[in-house]
């Protein structure tokens, strides 16, 4: 009886033994996140930091999700959950080993995935250093066609996830910027002000880059300040690219020959490598001015799905560069940009300042990246009305209890995804931008709902008042083609006007309606001055426009509390006598593009023929979604010109059509001290070309 119970017990060993592997399967490492997780450098020697890195889109040529999954690979081999899996796995297996993480949308993505093992095991790295953020924004953004709200809340969702999941060790310390197509100073001062020792990025101008190169600048101490506002920050420039020098990129979408370090086979080829890379080592280091660190960005667009055929070959460029650094005086590293910013912070150097934009920004003579300014119109607007909507949706997710915090984190994501440089900027493809407009609109159109539904409750207002009304509860989303089925298809209805500003307002407020008979009524009962405008032509043949409406109803709100509501009743009076104010053609002659001008500012509608010929030794590049070139020809006129007019009590409209695909609104309230323009451009005809 004595050998079955030698045998369970063996057996209960074997089992604990192996469990006990599975928990604890890396060797040791550093016990610290900071700069003491770095490796060590040599004094005296040229430390060439290595930085694994890969840069992911988040939406460009593919979706997010198919960029996430590795879908639709005919388009572009890429899948970044492959990327994060791969690169913990190499990781765990060596401490020295570092890579930096920088979109947090995909690595969202990545962790809710992951078991409590896999969890733990890319904490261990991250709170060893291994495993760095960099950036650490939902997605990386623009800084051109964004704003600074925006921003800040891209960064903000990003970085507190990182703060939430991962630990103050997640929290990043050096902005990464590398893709954006060029850079503003009020980024420079928003990434000073989040407390981030350093910023990377690669896009200058060619010109700027070239000469900063020639008088050791490609560094600086960048100020976002005015004046005596000062926000400075650490700020440097790639020399080349973000990706690896030219002839060490080992990955699997790379096509550089791996080291042969076996020296029993006719491609043994360590000399040759080595001398590549001192050559290469001693070519950038020319273009810095600290001469004891450079950085080489290991890595690219979607790299490292297989790191351990990239990390293979660092290591066995690590491991014979070293051995002959008190020859050639190079020593090498994995490293991280907080690390190589320690190595430049113990230098002790001076560097230059730099105190205004690096836009626009050129990558030949005659490529200017400015087409992406004005690309996709209809995205950015989407952008920017989003922008509001999650502000309203936080707030009120505060303010009631009508809100949750599933509906808000769905915003955001959808918000942080428009950030990225490849969505507001217009830049993607056609199905990514439908991809992004879609997630926007969702999210956008969950978030009205509740937001509707705490605004009910929160005004007080018993369900008995609401008999006389329409139960329908709806957002308008459409009022910018002048459609709203509850105002339009209703003879009572209730409006609510949210501010989200910290000041009061006395907002103008445009309303569709079918009939010139209508009446705004606050709570106490005071009747509001409304004008009933008839809706202009070129809005009502809006493709896609399903409205009923044929006039607008104009009128204004008073004292809109910050942060707060205010609630009027609308009803169709009986009998109706009410006519709009009618759009009348304006016959006097005037120049025929000048729409207007006062005070050194004009408003005209003209046109660039962009130009078609692409020749890269000239350094022309086709006019798209990222270059504005224009063909040399000049402005050109759009076509016939109509004037026309709306006098009224409230707002007088001055209205221009250019042909039948261009408009332009002029709007001037009364007792406002501004100008409303509105323009509209579309459909394009197309010419065959």
């Amino acid at each position: 009886m004595h050998v079955p119970l030698l045998i369970v017990q063996i057996i209960l060993w074997i089992v604990y033994c192996a469990e006990s592997r599975r928990t604890f399967p890396h060797p040791p490492r550093n016990t610290g996140c900071g700069w003491e997780s770095c490796n060590p450098t040599r004094d005296g020697l040229v430390n060439v930091h290595l930085v694994p890195h890969s840069h992911d889109d988040a939406g460009w040529l593919k979706t997010v999700d198919q960029y996430y999954y590795g879908a639709r690979q005919e388009i572009q081999r890429a899948g970044v959950q492959y990327t994060i899996q791969s690169v913990v796995e190499e990781l765990s297996k060596d401490p020295t080993k570092k890579f930096i993480q920088v979109e947090t949308g995909f690595m969202w993505r990545w962790w809710e995935a992951k078991d409590e093992f896999m969890r733990n095991l890319t904490l261990d790295l991250v709170n060893a250093g291994q495993l760095q953020f960099a950036g650490g924004g939902w997605s990386m953004n623009d800084e051109a066609a964004t704003h600074f709200n925006s921003i800040i809340d891209n960064m903000e969702l990003g970085i507190n996830w990182l703060n939430d999941h991962l630990g103050k060790c997640g929290i990043p310390d050096v902005a990464w910027q590398i893709d954006p197509f060029g850079h503003s100073k009020e980024q420079a001062r928003m990434f000073a002000e989040m407390g981030f020792k350093g910023l990377f990025f690669a896009r200058i101008d060619h010109r700027d880059k070239d000469e900063r190169k020639k008088k050791k600048e490609l560094q600086m101490m960048w100020n976002g300040g005015d004046k005596d506002d000062i926000a400075e920050i650490f700020t440097g420039v790639f020399d080349n690219h973000y990706s690896a020098p030219k002839g060490f990129c080992w990955d699997i979408l790379c096509s550089d020959e791996p080291i042969n370090d076996d020296p029993r086979l006719q491609e043994y080829n360590v000399d040759s490598v080595i001398g590549e890379f001192i050559a290469t080592v001693e070519k950038t280091v020319e273009y810095y001015k600290d001469q004891n660190h450079i950085m080489f960005t290991m890595g690219d667009d979607f790299h490292y799905m297989n790191a351990k055929m990239y990390y293979k070959n660092m290591d066995k460029l690590i491991h014979h560069m070293n051995k002959r650094s008190d020859e050639t005086g190079i020593h090498v590293l994995y490293s991280t940009p907080s690390c190589y910013l320690k190595g430049l912070y113990e230098g002790g150097l001076t560097y230059p300042t730099k105190a205004d934009d690096f836009f626009p920004y050129a990558s030949t003579e005659h490529s200017f990246w400015t087409g992406y300014f004005t690309s996709r119109p209809a995205i950015k607007l989407q952008e920017r009305l989003g922008a509001r909507d999650l502000a309203v949706c936080k707030q009120l997710s505060v303010a009631g209890t009508g809100t949750n915090s599933t509906t808000v984190f769905n915003m955001q994501r959808a918000m942080g995804l428009m950030q990225h440089h490849d969505a507001v900027t217009g830049t993607e493809k056609q199905h990514v931008a439908d991809d992004y407009a879609k997630r926007l609109y969702l999210a956008t159109t969950q978030c009205q709902k509740e937001n509707l539904q705490t605004m009910i409750k929160l005004s007080g207002v018993p369900e008995s008042s609401y008999t006389y009304t329409d139960q329908t509860q709806s957002f308008c989303p459409n009022l910018n083609v002048s459609d709203c089925r509850v105002t339009e298809e209703s003879d009572n209805f209730i409006i609510f006007i949210y501010n989200p500003l910290s000041r009061p307002v006395n907002p103008y407020v445009r309303i569709p309606v079918t009939d010139p008979a209508i009446d705004i009524h606050t709570l106490d009962g005071r009747r509001l001055n409304v004008q009933v405008n008839e809706i202009p032509k070129h809005v009502m043949n809006v493709p896609s426009r399903n409205s009923t409406a044929t006039m607008e109803a104009v009128f204004r709100v008073f004292d809109v509390p910050p942060l707060g509501f205010t609630l009027l009743l609308a009803s169709k009076p009986s009998p109706r006598k009410n006519s709009p104010r009618k759009v009348e053609p304006v016959q006097e002659e005037v120049d025929t593009n000048l729409i207007y001008k006062k005070n050194n500012v004009s408003v005209e509608m003209l046109y660039y023929q962009g130009t078609g010929i692409h020749n890269s030794r000239k350094g022309h590049r086709v006019s798209g979604a990222y270059v504005f070139s224009p063909d040399g020809t000049g402005k050109h006129e759009i076509g016939s010109v109509e004037r026309s007019s709306i006098t009224g009590d409230l707002v007088n409209e001055t209205i221009v059509e250019y042909s039948d695909w261009g408009a332009i609104t002029i709007r001037d309230y009364l007792d406002v001290d501004y100008r409303e323009v509105v323009w509209q451009v579309g459909p394009i005809p197309n010419k065959g070309s």
